[in-house]
């Protein structure tokens, strides 16, 4: 019973989905498409940007956590002496 329940809830909001797409594309008629398709491929290329930073930010701070480990011995090494 408690399957029966979950399987018409999800068959619910398959239907509640397809509706709601179906109005969209009635408000947004396919001339409109066009400009979608552009801004989603000038958003994958600020994504793709945005991913390339954050790869060098990363590599920034291990670089810069590597300097500080070397400074840190360094400076015990140099009080040790």
């Amino acid at each position: 019973m408690l399957l029966d329940e979950l399987i018409r809830r999800q068959d619910q909001q398959q239907q509640q989905q397809q509706q709601q797409q179906q109005q969209h594309e009635d408000q947004h008629p396919p001339e409109h498409h066009g400009q979608v398709r552009q801004d989603l491929q000038v958003l994958e290329a600020q994504r793709v940007r945005l991913a390339l930073l954050e790869e060098k930010v990363k590599e920034t701070l291990r670089m810069i956590r590597s300097l500080n480990e070397m400074v840190s011995k360094n400076l015990t090494y140099n009080v040790l002496q």
